[in-house]
């Protein structure tokens, strides 16, 4: 806590633990902010192959039950889907996806 408190007043940043997020990262959490507070997102081409291997399986579920309209191209959440906007974007949640093989649960789950 001194270490912290001595900082303050030289300006500087009393920070000392901190994630760097990779262009991965970024991406994939703007495709969760734009469903979350527009309701839509465009999916960059580049980014197609991730998504082909871990969220386009999930978006077919979401959109089985008629959570979402999508293409390779944009995600669309419809009236319907707007209950259940946590659930559509954990389609989109890297670190989920990659450690749905693990028995031990990661993160709580939605009802």
């Amino acid at each position: 806590m001194h270490d912290y408190y001595g900082l303050i007043p030289k300006i500087e940043l009393p920070v000392f633990k901190g994630y760097f997020l990779s262009d991965e990262d970024l991406a994939f959490r703007r495709y969760i902010l734009n469903l979350s507070c527009q309701g839509s997102t465009k999916l960059n081409a580049t980014d197609l192959p991730v998504l082909r291997d871990l969220c386009f399986p999930e978006l077919e579920k979401r959109e089985m039950d008629g959570l979402i309209e999508w293409n390779e191209k944009e995600v669309i959440i419809t009236s319907a889907g707007r209950h259940f906007i946590r659930n559509i974007c954990s389609a989109f949640d890297l670190y989920l996806q990659k450690n749905k093989q693990e028995t031990r649960p990661l993160f709580s789950k939605a009802i």
